[in-house]
């Protein structure tokens, strides 16, 4: 009997995928060992209370704050200056606080919760929005107080697990290419971004058809002659819709 040519290459394909995974699940159960002599990394930052605000009656409160949101920052200079892309220019790099939910909020002391704000923050896709609080201590209350970071440990690497990666990956790639890429597209989103997805953009292809329509007019000023519409003469003014993939949402991941 001869044998499906393509049910075999599917099944190497598959054996190779295996092999990828354990090669890695192999590199990744190395884990990391203690440095002899830690080395110096960069610099660490976060914030502090100034001197006079620590000595009045709420500094409790405020090194609450700083304690259970503040957020340390890195940096490689000890500027703590780095390049801004958006602003092409290099910008001041400064700790930040943790934005909590507002079941969050209200969990929170009476005393505390005064040094909170709220704000709506929107979805990336503008459709919906949900109440978020950050802290609003004042920035003159706060000094910045930096101090070396130290790299404590290292990737334990294996070379010869390194090469095997090296040459499935190698075969993956030359032998199987466009089987690669259809296992990636099965992966799929979930079901509550599908739905979001899809209503955002039902309502983005509605709203461009009601404007679409709106170019729409009788020739001859009478119901019953030919139609015609502007954006034969204007394309530009035409709007687009969206065709995406019902599945798309998963690069939202």
């Amino acid at each position: 009997m001869k044998r499906n040519k393509k049910t075999e290459k599917h099944k190497e394909f598959l054996r190779l995928e295996r092999e990828m995974s354990a090669n890695w699940e192999a590199q990744r159960k190395l884990g990391y060992k203690p440095l002899d002599k830690p080395i110096h990394h960069g610099y660490d930052a976060y914030w502090v209370l100034r001197e006079d605000v620590s000595r009045r009656d709420d500094a409790d409160r405020f090194q609450y704050i700083l304690d259970t949101y503040g957020i340390t920052v890195w940096c490689r200079k000890k500027d703590f200056k780095a390049w801004d892309y958006f602003y092409k220019r290099e910008v001041d790099i400064k700790p930040g606080f943790k934005e909590i939910t507002l079941r969050e909020y209200e969990e929170l002391n009476p005393l505390v919760k005064k040094f909170f704000d709220s704000y709506t923050k929107y979805t990336s896709w503008g459709k919906s929005s949900y109440i978020m609080y950050r802290v609003n201590i004042p920035d003159y209350f706060l000094i910045r107080k930096r101090e070396k970071s130290y790299k404590t440990h290292y990737k334990v690497i294996d070379g010869l697990l390194k090469q095997e990666e090296a040459e499935l990956e190698s075969k993956l790639e030359n032998k199987f290419y466009d089987e690669r890429r259809k296992s990636w597209n099965r992966h799929r989103s979930g079901k509550s971004y599908r739905k979001i997805f899809s209503k955002a953009d039902r309502s983005y292809n509605k709203m461009a058809l009601h404007k679409n329509m709106n170019f729409i007019f009788a020739k001859y000023d009478d119901i019953h002659d030919d139609w015609g519409s502007w954006t034969n003469e204007w394309c530009d003014d035409a709007a687009e819709f969206k065709y995406y993939h019902n599945h798309y949402g998963r690069w939202w991941f």
